[in-house]
């Protein structure tokens, strides 16, 4: 596996990678302002003093834009954790060239001197490495031949690179620090910007072979261009050192890109969604009353999901003038995956359905069809019952599905302990009990989904059975639609300002 593969890996397992690299840069900038408060500017030039105190400005910009990426909700892709890498390494940088400036000349902490020295160096090849791979991600460089074969040399020189740094504890190879603690240039200096040089030409080629857009390539290399006009514009005409802190405008537009690039896909996703959900709505019965030439029953549900598209669906529909099927279903997962596994199970259903299959053999045969192409390993739970409606007969079976609760006429709502089937899609040639019971004239009965039992207030205490049962009964001779809506409102009185969970999903039907 290659290196940026282990990192990728590495990162999207370990959530703790962006808290630690907060915190890592929280408690660098901290202790930047405690070396220049216990300093002091007494004795600093003036152009040294305002290069310190960008260094100080730019790293609490580095970890307040650090905060904000933890917090983003798709701090998961590789991306953005590219990003804060590079953020976290601008930062240490920061911090290195501030420690060096402000013990400058300290000859009681010649060997701190040295070790900031060092650290800078070492921090100065890990920021362009850093930055190469948030290049390398950010402009999709990872299919071109050329661009792999650069990131394998980057890979390769990054080695040699940090020991050469680290070899100036024992030895001055680009550096010495004097016994006065005076940092002073070798003259093999040169040839610690090596690998700074080869990293930015491979920088500068992915720049004119990605195939982003132009304005993203742009914004994406003023990491390297706005240091280098700061170098041009203030040190060799004022003698400060602040190309560092000019770093931090680049990311704060990289990040300014990125989260304007966010909102536009969020918008276009909001949208399709909003489309999806409307497709979906428009597939479930939703005019009622549904049947209004008969009167011999009445029937109504609802579907409320808990994303913009569901996974629990319901269907009723006669079958012929005296047999009316009824489906209350519920799919595993939520969002875009369970809706379309929605959408494929309601279609087999009712199919099987009007090609007169028995409830115990319709189960069967949709079981039988899901598994066929089941590669993603989802399942779905089903009542499915047919009423004769001239009698009020019911044979129904259950694949997993909830108890169905029925109240006898002139009686309470009670709990119905069915006979339960395996779930639909979780294993091949399952077979399927039915069961009859009648719903006389006056009765009724009351199917829903696992979201309104298991609906969960802000003390994640659950709705539940009894409470749901206590709903009913509240006004157990109301009409189908008025039941639903008495439950809708007691779950939310309930649930209160917590999130829902789950899709709620009800139907009702009575003689």
């Amino acid at each position: 596996m290659k290196i940026q593969d282990q990192m990728q890996s590495f990162f999207l397992r370990n959530k703790w990678v962006l808290p630690l690299c907060f915190l890592t840069s929280a408690t660098l900038t901290v202790m930047g302002i405690a070396i220049c408060l216990a300093r002091g500017f007494s004795d600093l030039q003036n152009t040294f003093t305002f290069s310190v105190g960008a260094d100080v400005f730019s790293m609490l910009v580095c970890t307040v834009l650090l905060y904000s990426c933890i917090q983003d909700k798709e701090g998961a892709s590789m991306h953005t954790r590219t990003f804060v890498l590079l953020i976290m390494m601008t930062n240490c940088v920061l911090f290195s060239d501030l420690c060096c400036w402000m013990l400058q000349g300290e000859a009681a902490l010649r060997t701190l001197v040295l070790v900031v020295n060092v650290f800078s160096f070492t921090n100065a090849a890990c920021l362009l490495y850093c930055f190469w791979q948030y290049v390398f991600n950010s402009l999709n460089l990872k299919e071109n031949r050329i661009m792999r074969g650069c990131d394998l040399v980057l890979n390769i020189l990054m080695v040699p690179t940090i020991i050469a740094c680290l070899l100036n504890f024992v030895y001055p190879l680009y550096f010495r620090v004097s016994h006065t603690g005076e940092y002073h240039r070798e003259p093999a200096f040169m040839w610690s910007q090596t690998y700074l040089a080869i990293g930015l030409v491979f920088v500068m080629i992915g720049f004119f072979l990605s195939k982003v857009p132009m304005r993203e390539r742009i914004v994406t290399m003023s990491f390297v261009l706005i240091p280098i006009a700061n170098q041009l514009l203030t040190r060799y005409k004022f003698g400060l050192t602040t190309q560092y802190a000019a770093m931090t405008v680049s990311i704060v537009l990289i990040y300014a890109r990125v989260f304007a690039q966010r909102q536009k896909r969020l918008a276009s996703t909001q949208k399709e969604l909003s489309m999806a959900s409307g497709i979906q709505a428009a597939m479930l019965p939703s005019d009622f009353p549904a049947f209004p030439d008969r009167n011999d029953f009445d029937i109504y549900a609802s579907m409320t999901p808990a994303k913009e598209v569901g996974g629990d669906f319901y269907d009723f529909f006669l079958i012929d003038d005296d047999h009316l099927a009824m489906v209350i279903a519920d799919v595993s997962g939520k969002g875009v995956p369970a809706a379309l596994f929605m959408m494929m199970s309601r279609i087999m259903i009712k199919n099987f359905a009007m090609m007169g299959y028995s409830p115990a053999d319709l189960l069967e045969q949709t079981n039988t069809a899901i598994c066929m192409n089941n590669t993603k390993d989802m399942f779905v739970t089903v009542w499915y019952g047919v009423m004769e409606i001239s009698t009020g007969k019911v044979t129904a079976a259950n694949a997993g599905h909830e108890y169905p609760i029925v109240r006898k006429a002139n009686g309470s709502f009670e709990l119905m302990r069915d006979k339960h089937g395996f779930v639909l899609g979780g294993m091949e040639d399952m077979t399927y009990r039915q069961y009859d019971f009648e719903l006389e004239k006056g009765a009724a009965l009351f199917l829903y989904t696992d979201g309104v039992a298991e609906a969960t207030d802000a003390e994640n205490r659950m709705f539940g059975v009894d409470r749901m049962l206590a709903a009913l009964n509240a006004d157990a001779s109301a009409p189908p639609k008025k039941l639903i809506e008495n439950m809708k409102s007691e779950v939310d009185r309930f649930v209160g300002d917590a999130d829902q969970f789950d899709d709620l999903t009800m139907l009702a039907v009575s003689r």
